[in-house]
């Protein structure tokens, strides 16, 4: 009865017409590339058509900061709500330079999803490799 039933699976399985993800297009991982920011605190707020900052006090919640039409901006922003509240060293800061110029990491601050690390291995514990 069950390899009936497996069978029968498989054969439904095969018959499903599947789509195959279409591969993205450069103007795809152009707009996406325009949407999430280099700076930390910042976010592409979609519905308002601005760079969102937020920072997230010592209670736990997220507080928003403001709009920006500027990437800049708004990374600017970030840094000035940390000191103004007292959350330098505590919160992640946007780097700048020894003239206060922004200095923007290579790529968005935020690891993808789908990235996965792999463990140490030289971080050997009693019970095998760390996590």
């Amino acid at each position: 009865e069950v390899d009936r039933l497996r069978r029968e699976l498989a054969e439904a399985l095969q018959e499903e017409d599947v789509e195959e993800p279409s591969e993205a297009t450069s103007d795809d991982i152009e707009d996406w590339a325009k949407r999430v920011s280099r700076f930390v605190g910042v976010a592409w707020d979609e519905k308002r058509r601005k760079w969102k900052v937020t920072l997230n006090e010592l209670d736990g919640k997220d507080r928003t900061i403001g709009r920006y039409d500027d990437e800049r901006e708004a990374a600017y922003a970030r840094n000035k709500a940390v000191l103004d509240a007292g959350l330098e060293g505590r919160r992640r800061m946007n780097a700048v330079d020894e003239h206060g110029v922004l200095v923007p990491p290579g790529a968005p601050h935020r690891r993808a999803k789908a990235s996965v690390i792999a463990p140490d291995p030289l971080a050997v514990t009693k019970y095998g490799v760390s996590k």
